[in-house]
């Protein structure tokens, strides 16, 4: 009797060793016992069961027989009494490894999922900045600007070659005061000098009154126009506009602005290569006189080359000659001479060669009308060739 109880007592353990191990068995895996033994995710064997299940042992335990096992849950899942305990094991085992598995394969996405999340909100606090030079409007404006800055260099080192001297002169005669003449009282109108400067000297009123050149005028003081100026903007420039090339030409070679060689053929001859002046004694465009010829005839004297590179040759040797002044060399182109009065100015005037007579607005019209494009024939205030029918 002591025996059998020893033995029922060893049974009855192993049973409760069982039972406890099947107490951290959920329900849903009971059930998959039921199914065919398709095992359910359990929750981590760490944490506490979360059935119903209990275990009674009650009795005195006389025997194994006496011990009653009473399986009791909330559900239907509970575990069959035939189950055998190495088949339970076999299949709490496939249950660890299904939900380890599961566990693995929802991982990564969540981990990837998080670090996408913080990778935005890291995006989102840091300013975006886009280099994209092939198509920045910057960059593209950039490029049309230097396209059209390099097309305009091209274009004035290209006229720099053939108006090199074009723009030869100066700001005016603005505050300019002369050692004989006194101030030029030059103003925006007249900024190469007021006519009373420039004709320093000459009166109506006294009329044996010399004429006195300003001493230290140069052609760097006087403010001038370009030809292309000059026939944009005045159309009685026009007829001038044939011989641009030859005026910029031997402006250059001679060191005279190429507007001031247009400027004498304007008042000359109106740019007419045909005209014969001073009762047939001047010759075309620049109306230079027979010495100045070379012995050829009226045809070869007028031709526009040759008359234009002379009559630059010409004022540019008088320039030098009065140590640079200006206003003595254009004045003596003309037939001034320094003590011009106005009486000998004038003596042709009831003559058979009315327009002999010296133009006494002549440095007036060239320095403030048409070095500045403007029209010169009308300024002035002698108008002492207005009776003539012809000006020279």
């Amino acid at each position: 009797m002591k025996t059998s109880l020893s033995l029922s007592l060893s049974l009855l353990l192993l049973s409760a060793t069982a039972l406890a191990q099947f107490e951290h068995i959920p329900r849903s895996s009971h059930a998959a016992l039921d199914r065919d033994l398709v095992p359910r995710a359990p929750p981590a064997l760490s944490s506490p069961p979360t059935d119903s299940t209990t275990l009674n042992i009650t009795g005195s335990i006389p025997s194994l027989h006496d011990a009653t096992l009473d399986l009791s849950a909330d559900s239907a899942d509970a575990r069959p009494d035939t189950v055998d305990e190495h088949e339970f094991a076999l299949m709490e085992r496939r249950s660890r490894k299904s939900k380890s598995s599961k566990k693995k394969k929802n991982k990564c996405p969540a981990k990837k999922k998080k670090n996408k999340a913080a990778s935005t909100a890291a995006s989102a606090s840091v300013p975006q900045v886009k280099l994209v030079a092939t198509s920045s409007p910057k960059a593209t404006t950039t490029t049309e600007a230097e396209k059209k800055k390099a097309a305009s260099t091209k274009d004035v080192v290209a006229a720099a070659v053939t108006t090199k001297v074009a723009t030869i002169g100066g700001a005016g005669l603005f505050k300019f005061v002369s050692d004989n003449c006194g101030a030029s009282d030059a103003d925006d109108d007249y900024p190469n000098g007021a006519e009373a400067f420039l004709n320093c000297g000459l009166s109506k009123f006294d009329k044996s009154s010399p004429w006195t050149p300003p001493a230290g005028v140069t052609v760097d003081h006087l403010k001038v126009v370009s030809i292309e100026e000059a026939i944009a903007s005045n159309s009685v420039w026009e007829p001038c506009s044939k011989f641009t090339t030859l005026f910029e030409k031997y402006g250059e070679k001679h060191g005279i602005p190429p507007i001031m060689l247009a400027a004498l053929a304007l008042q000359e001859s109106t740019c007419n290569p045909n005209v014969l002046g001073d009762s047939g004694g001047a010759f075309g465009l620049m109306q230079i006189t027979q010495d100045k010829c070379n012995g050829m005839g009226a045809a070869g004297c007028s031709a526009p080359d040759y008359n234009i590179d002379t009559a630059a040759a010409y004022l540019a040797s008088q320039i030098k000659a009065a140590n640079g002044n200006i206003l003595t060399a254009l004045g003596q182109y003309n037939g001034w001479v320094p003590g011009m009065t106005f009486t000998s100015a004038t003596a042709a005037e009831y003559s058979d060669c009315c327009e002999c007579q010296n133009n006494l607005d002549y440095l007036h019209q060239m320095l403030n009308g048409w070095l500045l494009g403007k029209t010169g024939y009308e300024m002035g205030s002698y108008n002492n060739l207005k009776m003539c029918s012809n000006q020279s």
